[in-house]
């Protein structure tokens, strides 16, 4: 019977402590994380510097644009804070995304990580192309605010000829294609402001980003035809200024009609 019982002891023994033996291991694989591969490591390395490298340069990108909206001055101000809340924004999103891919362990959420800088953000597709056109299109709107008051100050010198008896029927009708050149512009401005300033990045939606690609290119398109007219409105102004300086040659009295006798 003792030897029965010693038996039963020794078997229940070596049953538990198999089972200890097994729980132990269990709890070590489920614990204990697997030992990422060198090479694996230094991929991921490389990765994580050369992803630090893209945000910065996007982020000094986006403050640059930022000093660049502050100088711009067609620009009314509620537009213009809104769009420095969204470069902001875009900023701290890169931040974050900074800081997670830094503490990525795993090579495959690193990689969707990486993969996010260009895909969802699209500093270099859309943010700074949209900004470099808003500057542009604010440009194009000061000079045709000046070119405004330059060909007023010829309609007031032009009707003063016409009022002195010279003919200024050709000054005239150069002064209203002026002006006409002048709305032009003025239009192509407001369709520019209206295509560009609302677009935000797709994140990854294709027909948002069709969508923005396609504004961006009328963008262009309406800039280009502005550019245009406002050469032909400076040339207009410089043709007209010469025909004044003439008109005011023939109003000057001549020697021989002031001379006394």
């Amino acid at each position: 019977m003792k030897k029965n019982t010693y038996i039963v002891s020794v078997v229940l023994g070596l049953i538990i402590a198999f089972s200890m033996s097994v729980f132990i291991q269990t709890a070590s694989a489920t614990t204990t994380p697997a030992k990422v591969p060198a090479k694996v490591t230094e991929k991921m390395t490389k990765a994580k510097s050369r992803a630090a490298q893209e945000i910065d340069r996007r982020i000094e990108a986006l403050n640059k644009l930022i000093t660049r909206l502050g100088e711009m001055k067609k620009v009314n101000p509620t537009d213009k804070a809104t769009l420095v809340t969204g470069l902001q924004n875009e900023i701290a999103n890169l931040d974050a995304l900074k800081a997670k891919i830094n503490a990525d362990t795993e090579i495959d959420p690193l990689k969707a990580d990486v993969k996010s800088i260009t895909e969802s953000y699209r500093i270099f597709v859309l943010i700074i192309p949209q900004f470099h056109m808003l500057a542009a299109t604010d440009r194009m709107a000061t000079i045709i605010d000046e070119m405004s008051i330059v060909g007023a100050k010829i309609e007031t010198r032009v009707v003063g000829a016409k009022a002195n008896g010279i003919d200024t029927l050709k000054l005239e009708a150069q002064l209203s294609e002026l002006k006409a050149k002048i709305d032009s512009v003025r239009n192509q401005y407001t369709v520019i402001i209206n295509k560009v300033l609302p677009l935000v990045p797709d994140q990854g939606d294709k027909t948002v980003a069709e969508a923005n690609k396609k504004a961006l290119q009328e963008g262009r398109t309406t800039l280009k035809s502005g550019i245009q007219d406002l050469k032909a409105a400076r040339v207009m102004i410089k043709t007209m200024t010469q025909e004044l300086k003439t008109l005011v040659k023939l109003e000057a009295p001549t020697a021989s009609t002031t001379k006394t006798h």
